[in-house]
């Protein structure tokens, strides 16, 4: 297990800041026991953290516009999917990333910010953070996995992104908790998850006690929330509870593009169903377009696009 001492010292430091520091008064407060005043990690607070790189690799890879952009792998025995891709010089998912990058282009007209909730190691948020220089865009990450995180945090300094702001929170719905269990899956990080039972893995995987939050209490303190043009929601079956802690966001500042990985086998061990989500989400004024990266991977657009590209100004 990685040790950050610093950033966990910063993390104990701040507790108070987290219920209490300021937040904007237009967006109603999320009233659950979860942390109400998340911390954003920025680039500048990055610089200053002692973050173990000793078994991390250098990866190169392409933003959609061709520009250069550093990944912070694992070794592929330690991730078979997304690292081993990187490491091999295949990126991943590639084709939902430009789908991205086309998008805030074209219909958001270089406007609004990236969510990548579920950002594991930012083969999402750097790409997109990179094509976002030169512009008011921000990428708005979230990842909770601490050692993961810790690979995201990594990529952020080798790209020089200060325009991601990082949230280390794993997220649901209202709870009368402010941390949760996570289980670190030993060969695939990208199926590491809240814990939902007891684990069969073998080994015994790792688990970590995370902070524990809302979108609503992320909205309340991050004003770029209200401004994105794209959203990718990957969170290993939690999206549904996720959603159930956002009904701020997506009935007030709705993302006006959402890619979210929709699995009943992950999603029923945590109570919801694709159906249900799908639902919520039309209730939200979206329209379901189709898949993209994948068969589980669906996009939803809001139907009132102008209203809300407008709203991204």
């Amino acid at each position: 297990m990685r040790l950050v001492p610093l950033f966990y010292l910063l993390v104990a430091g701040a507790q108070a800041l987290h219920r209490s520091g300021p937040r904007d008064p237009e967006v109603p407060e999320a009233r659950d026991s979860s942390i109400h005043r998340p911390y954003a990690q920025h680039f500048e607070e990055l610089i200053r953290l002692s973050i173990d790189r000793t078994r991390m690799l250098e990866r190169n890879t392409t933003s959609p516009s061709g520009r250069a952009v550093v990944i912070a792998t694992y070794s592929t025995k330690e991730d078979h999917w997304v690292s081993g891709n990187v490491n091999k010089g295949k990126g991943w998912e590639r084709d939902a990333v430009k789908k991205v990058y086309d998008f805030w282009s074209s219909v958001g007209q270089r406007k609004g910010n990236f969510w990548d909730c579920g950002a594991n190691i930012g083969t999402w948020s750097l790409p997109v953070s990179v094509d976002f220089r030169g512009t008011q865009s921000k990428v708005i990450s979230i990842e909770g996995m601490p050692g993961i995180a810790d690979h995201l945090r990594a990529g952020i300094l080798a790209n020089g992104a200060d325009n991601i702001v990082l949230y280390p929170y794993a997220v649901g719905e209202p709870s009368e908790q402010d941390n949760i269990t996570m289980v670190e899956d030993p060969k695939n990080k990208g199926g590491s998850a809240v814990e939902y039972r007891r684990p069969k893995h073998r080994p015994t995987p790792k688990k970590f006690t995370v902070d524990y939050t809302t979108v609503d209490a992320i909205l309340s303190v991050e004003p770029a929330m209200k401004r994105i043009v794209v959203a990718k929601i990957d969170i290993e079956g939690n999206e549904g509870r996720m959603v159930n802690g956002a009904p701020i966001l997506f009935s007030k500042y709705p993302p006006c593009m959402v890619i979210i990985e929709l699995r009943d086998d992950l999603l029923n061990k945590f109570g919801t169903s694709k159906s249900s989500i799908t639902s919520q989400f039309l209730s939200y004024g979206y329209e379901l377009i189709g898949n993209v990266g994948g068969v589980d991977n669906f996009m939803f657009q809001q139907k009132d696009m102008a209203a809300c590209v407008a709203r991204l100004s």
